[in-house]
């Protein structure tokens, strides 16, 4: 139980950013394959369960573990061997644009200025892609509202004959909205992050205490709808921008919607160094098993990354370095289990915990019912020793009930007659009537 305890805990406490200790096999290229099957959730849930069965002793817990632990490596060696995750390494080239930033003061984080690397550094990833992406919040201006800044952009695009996906801002009534644009060459579509940053993005509670408002960080942010695949370059790509795609099964709707391969734009130059970047890289790689497809990274900062459906690192740039990122990716049409039948792991293990809570209740009234029993049955016998304590009650002398009763009748045949007199007497009906 301790397991299912931990699996329902990780998934139902808040936390700003979203992580679950399955990430921690993320490393391991056997261990994490069977995060196919049930996400990372089913990862902890596994790790969890074998410390927990070593942790109690004994020979037939260790058994136990052992034997789970084998069999994940065992079954990650299996999926390694056979599945090609570099089948259809010419489906698509995608081209990643990396500023380099760490700091959110450096110049190239401005408008005009990431303009001017970007676009410059554009046509010659285009050379040897059939897509050029930019990060997250590369230009920090309202595309939809800045005509001029749309046209600069469609033109560069129709230069790099290319279609063009970048970060920039959106916003709804007076809200604004981080939105991923496509340019091929013209504006052909918008999406808009859906899962914001509690206390970055958006103040957890604001509708309701407006004062809390001033606890924001970045900016007030409006959530999007559910994402949907973008279609690009003639290939349907799933997208999430920044802190989406460390969320268990944060692409599996857009996979059975047909995704066949993943898109994550973020910008990690608000973290504070290299290592936190590094670990928010680390978070997203489960998402690449968990639905078997590709899945490229582009951070405005780094690193930018490419996962294959293994989860391998098969390139990456390095954080707070300029460059750029050429990478043939697979396209993928299978579902796994896990995007099939999501969070199964999680209804299990609180259906598990829901039984043990209904079992120990059942036991615990079973208990209290044998108790009272006990108590009334006690309780009799102490009422049986009272009553032989207690004189016993008067008795009539005869069967006919008109006779006075006789405290104290001597256990004898003849006793009643003796009390009487009447002894030697032979009692008559007519005597008795009379």
């Amino acid at each position: 139980l301790s397991a299912a305890a931990w699996v329902v805990l990780e998934w139902g406490y808040p936390k700003v950013f979203v992580w679950s200790l399955g990430a921690a096999v993320g490393p391991d290229r056997w261990l994490r394959q069977a995060a196919e099957l049930g996400g990372a959730y089913g990862l902890a849930a596994l790790a969890v369960a074998v410390n927990a069965l070593l942790a109690g002793g004994g020979r037939l817990p260790a058994a136990i573990a052992a034997a789970m632990a084998v069999s994940a490596f065992g079954y990650g060696q299996l999926r390694v061997a056979g599945l090609d995750a570099h089948a259809d390494l010419a489906r698509l080239r995608v081209g990643v644009v990396q500023a380099g930033s760490g700091d959110e003061d450096d110049p190239r984080s401005l408008t005009d200025a990431a303009w001017r690397f970007y676009g410059a550094r554009s046509p010659v990833v285009a050379r040897h892609a059939d897509l050029v992406v930019w990060p997250e919040g590369v230009l920090r201006t309202y595309l939809g509202d800045r005509s001029d800044a749309r046209d600069g952009i469609e033109r560069l695009a129709s230069r790099l004959r290319r279609p063009l996906v970048l970060g920039g801002l959106d916003h709804a009534a007076a809200r604004e909205r981080n939105a991923v644009f496509v340019f091929a060459p013209q504006l052909i579509a918008v999406r808009h992050k859906q899962g914001l940053v509690p206390f970055g993005e958006y103040v957890p509670g604001v509708a309701w205490l407006p004062w809390l408002r001033a606890w924001r960080t970045t900016g007030d942010f409006d959530a999007g709808a559910a994402p949907q695949p973008l279609a690009i370059a003639g290939t349907r790509a799933g997208l999430a921008v920044c802190v989406e795609a460390i969320r268990p099964g944060a692409f599996n709707a857009q996979v059975r919607d047909g995704a066949q391969w993943l898109l994550n734009l973020t910008d990690d130059s608000w973290f504070a160094s290299r290592h936190a970047a590094a670990l928010h890289l680390e978070l997203t790689r489960l998402r690449a098993v968990e639905t078997r497809r590709w899945l490229v990274r582009a951070s405005h900062s780094g690193a930018s990354a490419v996962f294959d459906p293994q989860g391998d690192l098969v390139a990456a740039l390095p954080f707070g370095l300029p460059g750029t990122l050429n990478r043939p990716v697979g396209l993928g049409e299978a579902r796994t289990p896990y995007v099939r039948y999501g969070d199964w792991v999680v209804f299990l293990a609180a259906a598990a915990l829901l039984a043990s809570a209904g079992a120990a209740l059942r036991r615990r009234l079973q208990r209290s019912a044998a108790e009272h029993t006990e108590g009334a049955e006690a309780e009799g016998t102490a009422d049986e020793q009272v009553s032989s304590l207690r004189p016993p009650l008067p008795r009539p002398l005869c069967l006919c009930g008109l006779c006075p009763p006789i405290r104290d009748l001597p256990e004898s045949t003849d006793g009643a007659a003796t009390l009487l007199g009447l002894r030697n007497r032979t009692l008559t009906a007519s005597s008795l009537t009379a």
